[in-house]
């Protein structure tokens, strides 16, 4: 697991992020980043070679509106996604190498709350750092 850590933090270095500590969560090991949002999030990669952002847009509902916009959006960029008490978490297949794929795709999910949810996108999502 400390091999797939230490793989984890290269990418998030060689992406100009400086990566965090996570706790190995149910034998998937992670590390924490700054992405879009003023809070850390945590990637994480699976037994499958499934790249996460874990629980990366809070406080969606499940089957509300923004999670179905979500879902659609998602799989329309060939991104997957879970939700897991009221978290999103966003991924990508292909391993810690699938790492630009999924930034790119969390900045075109941001892009996307901004102009159709923008009250989301700002008050939850990334709040205004004051």
């Amino acid at each position: 697991m400390a091999d797939r850590i230490a793989e984890l933090q290269a990418a998030v270095r060689a992406q100009g992020l400086e990566p965090g500590t996570a706790k190995a969560k149910r034998g998937k090991p992670g590390v924490t980043l700054v992405w879009l949002c003023p809070e850390p999030v945590t990637l994480r990669i699976d037994a499958k070679d499934v790249l996460w952002l874990e629980a990366y847009l809070p406080w969606v509902m499940a089957g509300g509106k923004l999670h179905q916009r979500v879902k659609a959006f998602a799989a329309g960029q060939g991104t997957l996604c879970a939700s897991r008490d009221g978290h999103v978490s966003i991924g990508v297949a292909g391993g810690v190498a699938a790492l630009p794929a999924l930034l790119a795709a969390a900045q075109g999910l941001r892009d996307m709350l901004q102009a159709e949810w923008p009250d989301y996108a700002t008050g939850v999502f990334a709040k205004a750092l004051v």
